[in-house]
């Protein structure tokens, strides 16, 4: 049996930090930031193309005219990175919840003060089961430990070992 110290609670901790820098603060909002957490994260097939990409669309704004993307490339990157997520109130809003990518602006022009938008965190926090060295975990992560623990079988029964891997708890469902 092997363990890993990244779990659930490391990735909520992490995402308060994160959402908290610039925004709204969510330091003392862990149940709130469980559910944005539940509701927005996701795990990134291409890790190295996403981070490529969102340093693309981050960097937009400040490129000359002629170096820019066009608009439709643009929204597109909008599209596929930034999430809005509206925080609950506790008088009209019980739990917090994503907002649909395709709702306008102005339809929420009464929640602004209630939202908060991610963008990179979406994946960057569950990044760290399997690379938890991004924040100085000095760990290995999930899919090293998996690999490691069914190394440590007899060669027989590796192969029928990694087509039964299975996953439980809250954080397989990101």
């Amino acid at each position: 049996i092997r363990r890993i110290d990244v779990g659930g609670k490391l990735l909520t901790n992490y995402l308060k930090e994160l959402a908290s820098f610039g925004q709204i603060n969510l330091l003392d909002d862990t149940y709130v930031v469980e559910y944005m957490k539940r509701d927005l994260c996701y795990v990134s097939l291409d890790i190295d193309r996403d981070l490529a990409d969102l340093a693309l669309w981050r960097k937009q704004p400040f490129l000359p005219r002629g170096q820019r993307l066009s608009r439709p490339e643009r929204a597109a990157l909008e599209r596929r990175f930034s999430r809005r997520y509206v925080l609950p109130d506790f008088d009209k809003v019980q739990r917090g919840y994503a907002v649909d990518p395709d709702t306008p602006m102005e339809d929420l022009a009464h929640l602004e003060r209630q939202m908060v938008t991610l963008s990179g965190e979406r994946f960057l926090v569950p990044e760290l089961l399997f690379r938890p060295s991004d924040i100085g975990i000095e760990q290995a992560g999930l899919c090293e430990v998996v690999r490691l623990v069914v190394d440590l079988c007899p060669i027989e029964c590796r192969h029928l070992l990694r087509q039964n891997v299975i996953l439980t708890g809250g954080n397989a469902l990101i």
